[in-house]
């Protein structure tokens, strides 16, 4: 399998990192005014750790959020699209789409690996390659582009 996070990220430094959060938001074509939340959003807490001095906040209690309004309009999206359905069909088919292969692939095809700030640590025991991570930076760009965008 090959690498779900850029090697080379730990060396990009903050700036490099807001000029690819830039390119990401050209490539979603959403517009983040709030760019520190778009930075925290690909900030894991082993950065975090590692910078204690700095001003970073790790994405933690957003995946929290995340987890929430992804099912939730995954949910709402279900209902208008198939207004004749039983709730457990409806439950099936969200669980097919809002579970890890779903978003890992959705994410891969993203390329949020190369956006996402690991502590040195982290990197060497191979955490980069943690496919949950990778389902948590896609609840968290979710929850930028419908609730706390701005």
């Amino acid at each position: 399998m090959p690498p779900l996070f850029s090697k080379n990220l730990k060396h990009k430094g903050l700036v490099r990192l807001s000029e690819d959060l830039k390119q990401l938001q050209h490539q979603l074509q959403i517009k983040f005014d709030n760019r520190q939340l778009l930075k925290q959003a690909f900030t894991h807490a082993s950065y975090v750790n590692e910078h204690r001095f700095s001003q970073h906040q790790d994405n933690e209690r957003l995946e929290f959020l995340g987890d929430a309004v992804l099912e939730l309009t995954v949910s709402e999206y279900l209902y208008h699209l198939y207004p004749t359905r039983p709730e457990g069909e409806l439950t099936k088919l969200r669980a097919s789409i809002v579970c890890e292969p779903s978003l890992v692939k959705f994410a891969e095809a993203l390329s949020f690996g190369q956006y996402v700030l690991l502590g040195k640590g982290e990197e060497l025991t191979g955490g980069g390659h943690d496919r949950l991570f990778w389902q948590m930076c896609l609840n968290l760009s979710l929850v930028h582009c419908i609730w706390i965008r701005d």
